[in-house]
């Protein structure tokens, strides 16, 4: 989520013609916690932002920033020399770059452990409709 979240949210919600507290109400936080996201001085949590999308009539990847899809996003990995020189050994057998290997790896991870915890699968399912087919298809591209 980016530093502009907070501005899009008043833009969606004014283009809604809802108040705070009118807002805040169907999605059913307090009015205060949509005044501290507007203002930037809090972020919600991802079943917040799916609900406030909802309301709203608008993507939660548009409302919080993230593009993912399309412009992807940037993440920081702290890895020991030995972690790296392995992702860049797995990225030279494969013929990728550093970071369609590192892309790769996280993503066969994040399918493995989805589906060897199905408690884990239901509730990212229950967060965001879709995630798990988004991630099979990511893997079938790369």
């Amino acid at each position: 989520m980016d530093t502009q979240f907070g501005k899009r949210l008043a833009h969606a919600r004014a283009a809604r013609n809802l108040t705070q507290r009118e807002l805040a109400e169907v999605v059913g936080i307090t009015w205060s916690q949509i005044s501290r996201y507007e203002a930037g001085k809090a972020k919600p949590r991802l079943a917040v932002l799916m609900k406030l999308a909802e309301v709203l009539g608008v993507d939660a990847d548009q409302l919080s920033g993230d593009q993912a899809e399309e412009e992807g996003r940037e993440i920081t990995l702290n890895l020991t020399g030995r972690e790296e020189a392995r992702i860049e050994e797995f990225a030279n057998a494969n013929g990728l770059s550093f970071d369609e290997a590192v892309n790769q790896i996280i993503a066969a991870g994040l399918k493995t452990r989805l589906e060897g915890n199905l408690d884990m699968l239901a509730q990212l399912e229950e967060d965001v409709p879709g995630a798990y087919e988004k991630l099979v298809e990511l893997l079938k591209k790369q």
